[in-house]
């Protein structure tokens, strides 16, 4: 029985949904509360995620990040599609026989980025733990990442008016909103008036920082 348990605890999985909802995977242990990034230690691997904003095109993003990794020796590149979603793989192998395998995946504003440097053993595991990663139909939801891309137009304005303190002119944002800034005090908040499908004076930032796309619904920060 013993022997039983510890065989279900050595393959546990711990389901992990990404902090926009649009990405899951599951990781071999438990995953820390932090919606932009973590690290996981498991069988002498390390496993990690990173959910980073990206307001530019999948192909654009894919085309740097491909130039920065071919400075790697040795690198193998791999095309991937995950559902909706396109992505790359990046395995490269070190001198002592240490694998670093990079998945990353482009979609809806955001890029998610998955990887696991391992000793070479327990492949099944590693290979287990990419072939989990999945993707919601609304990954490639253009209104959606409309929103995205006007969060970090907004989250810029909220950063310069606390650091400079004038209100910067700014273009308007992707779906032909205007930007409004409504002011009290040291308090203050910035909504975009374009056509988001959302309620009206959404979405919203104020002096925090924190972004609403509508009453009590934040909308997620993969940057912090």
């Amino acid at each position: 029985m013993l022997a039983f348990l510890l065989a279900l605890l050595l393959c546990a999985a711990f389901p992990y949904t990404s902090a926009d909802g649009l990405c899951q995977a599951e990781f071999p242990a438990a995953v820390p509360d932090r919606p932009g990034g973590f690290l996981v230690f498991h069988n002498g691997n390390l496993y990690s995620f990173a959910l980073k904003a990206w307001n530019q095109s999948p192909e654009r993003y894919f085309e740097s990040s491909r130039l920065f990794r071919s400075l790697e020796k040795g690198v193998q590149e791999r095309r991937l599609q995950v559902g909706p979603v396109a992505g790359l793989e990046f395995h490269t192998v070190s001198p002592e026989g240490r694998h670093n395998v990079v998945q990353e995946f482009a979609a809806n504003g955001f890029v998610y980025e998955f990887s696991v440097y391992y000793s070479g053993e327990q492949p099944e595991e590693v290979a287990g733990f990419f072939r989990s990663i999945r993707f919601s139909s609304a990954a490639k939801d253009g209104a959606r990442t409309r929103l995205i891309q006007c969060s970090v137009l907004l989250d810029g304005l909220a950063s310069e008016l606390i650091d400079h303190h004038p209100f910067p002119s700014q273009p308007r944002c992707p779906a032909g909103g205007a930007y409004i800034l409504e002011q009290n005090g040291l308090e203050f908040s910035i909504h975009c008036d374009g056509d988001h499908g959302l309620p009206p004076g959404y979405p919203r930032i104020d002096q925090t920082r924190q972004i609403f796309e509508g009453p009590g619904r934040p909308l997620p920060r993969p940057d912090l």
